[in-house]
């Protein structure tokens, strides 16, 4: 089982990836 604000802070340093993922390709192309 996990604590609710690590789950929160994965959840969210997740999200931060995938928009800076998104932005680089956005960029790339």
């Amino acid at each position: 089982a996990y604590d609710q604000s690590e789950i929160t802070a994965l959840a969210a340093a997740t999200l931060a990836l995938e928009m800076l993922y998104i932005q680089a390709a956005k960029k790339g192309e």
